[in-house]
């Protein structure tokens, strides 16, 4: 992953790509890589590819805000875990599903 975002960067001064983009980019990706994991049991339901594609969206953004303001990386860890902290708390308060350690999710009964 390291190879691939330092890569990236390296592309965006050759072709003069805005690097938010690129943040944008691996921010939606890490964020999308946990959640698959994580909820790999439910991605079949009708509620998971749509949640997923704004969680991303969402997750990018902080990712490209992060980036941009220059936030040194002492702050990123808590700031993530405040984020998927949150979207998990959505997933459980919308859908009901919990995450299981194993990768295989489970749906709690209401």
């Amino acid at each position: 992953m390291c190879v691939l975002a330092g890569s990236l960067f390296l592309l965006t001064d050759k072709y003069r790509i805005n690097e938010a983009w690129v943040a944008f980019t691996l921010g939606s990706i890490l964020s999308l890589a946990f959640f698959l994991r994580a909820y790999r049991g439910h991605l079949k339901q009708p509620f998971a590819k749509p949640f997923l594609v704004g969680m991303a969206i969402v997750h990018g953004i902080i990712f490209a805000v992060l980036i941009k303001r220059g936030v040194s990386l002492f702050y990123w860890i808590p700031i993530y875990g405040i984020a998927i902290s949150a979207a998990m708390l959505a997933v459980y308060r919308l859908f009901g599903v919990l995450p299981s350690s194993k990768g295989v999710s489970r749906r709690v009964a209401r």
